[in-house]
């Protein structure tokens, strides 16, 4: 579809569906928000840039992983804390992201939010998270000097629609349309959430992401090339 695979099948979903329904030559910003959590900046079919980076710890806060730190944190705490490298790349990878923030209650978005009006550690999850997702996509529509739409996808992407509100919500200062309420909260289909009827403003919409869809699409190109 000469949609660039470099950002991962999940995006390249999102991305491939919008081409297809919606506009071919838009500036996009493509949040998968999951256990693992990337976005990616698009303008038409050129990748403007990516969360993660050498691995994927890199970007968002997530599921169990820190996203982006400062880098002297690892010698401060094998220094410091005495923490093995091994142990550290534990805590990194697996102990950290909305599992720490919640003080190891849970990483499940939805029973952070549930918990949230009585459990300070929760709200401060959920917080934490929605800002490092505002202050990414912000930073990715200076970059490319605006923004035409943007796509979630992924578990809490796909299913949580207040997650959804508060990002839209935070990102208000860049004239997005207008929340539609029903549609944000309603339905499992790809669609979009703002209201149609905005003009020029920028458009938010949700994607039932098929990593196996591509995955079998690229398998066929691979093939047919070879």
């Amino acid at each position: 579809m000469g949609i660039c695979t470099a950002q991962g099948f999940a995006h390249q979903s999102m991305l491939q569906w919008y081409h297809e329904n919606v506009h071919t030559s838009h500036r996009l910003i493509s949040c998968q928000l999951g256990s693992g959590c990337s976005i990616t900046a698009v303008n038409g079919k050129q990748i403007v840039d990516h969360s993660m980076g050498f691995t994927s710890l890199e970007g968002l806060i997530m599921a169990t992983r820190t996203g982006s730190i400062d880098p002297s944190i690892i010698f401060y705490l094998h220094r410091q804390a005495k923490m093995s490298i091994d142990d550290i790349e534990q805590l990194l990878y697996y102990k950290s992201g909305l599992l720490g923030l919640s003080d190891d209650k849970t990483n499940d978005m939805e029973e952070l939010l549930k918990s949230e009006g009585r459990d300070k550690n929760a709200k401060l999850a959920v917080t934490m998270f929605v800002y490092s997702i505002v202050k990414t996509i912000a930073g990715y529509i200076a970059v490319m000097g605006g923004v035409d739409a943007i796509i979630f996808g992924g578990g809490i992407g796909e299913h949580a629609a207040e997650i959804r509100k508060r990002v839209l919500d935070g990102l208000a200062v860049f004239n997005f349309a207008a929340i539609d309420e029903d549609a944000n909260k309603q339905g499992k289909d790809s669609r979009c959430v703002t209201k149609a009827d905005s003009g020029k403003q920028p458009q938010a919409y949700v994607h039932a992401v098929d990593e196996a869809a591509i995955m079998a699409q690229e398998a066929v190109n691979c093939l047919k090339s070879s």
